[in-house]
């Protein structure tokens, strides 16, 4: 009797939980986080990754059904990155391609996108 009835407490606090997130009533620190609306991926040879990465935006962005901006700073890569990042150019996804020659260059030119996104959710990545 008491584990039916505990199970039957777990689940109604489950859906008004569920619901009250849906109103907006849950506390924010226990919302689940929208996702950015800028990506900046920080990548060196990293073609095995980033098309994965790529794809995975792609998806969150139809899903969202909104345009998800992606700035790809390409750290001299000498394999198919760049081929593969000049593919991604789609309706859900902007895709913007900073290439670069140096790790340092690299930094500087992460910190100043972040900077300039202030306002809107930014998330940065490193893929190499």
């Amino acid at each position: 009797m008491w584990p039916k009835i505990a199970l039957v407490a777990a689940l109604l606090v489950y859906i008004g939980l569920m619901v009250a997130g849906r109103w907006g009533v849950v506390p924010h620190r226990l919302r689940r986080r929208k996702p950015a609306d800028v990506y900046v991926l920080v990548t060196a040879n990293g073609d095995r990754e980033i098309e994965w990465v790529l794809r995975g935006l792609e998806r969150i962005s139809e899903e969202l059904g909104k345009t998800v901006e992606v700035a790809v700073i390409d750290i001299h890569s000498e394999d198919l990155t760049l081929a593969i990042v000049r593919r991604f150019q789609s309706d859900h996804l902007t895709v913007r391609l900073v290439p670069v020659e140096t790790r340092q260059e690299a930094a500087r030119v992460a910190r100043h996108m972040l900077r300039e996104r202030r306002g809107r959710r930014a998330t940065m990545l490193r893929i190499s």
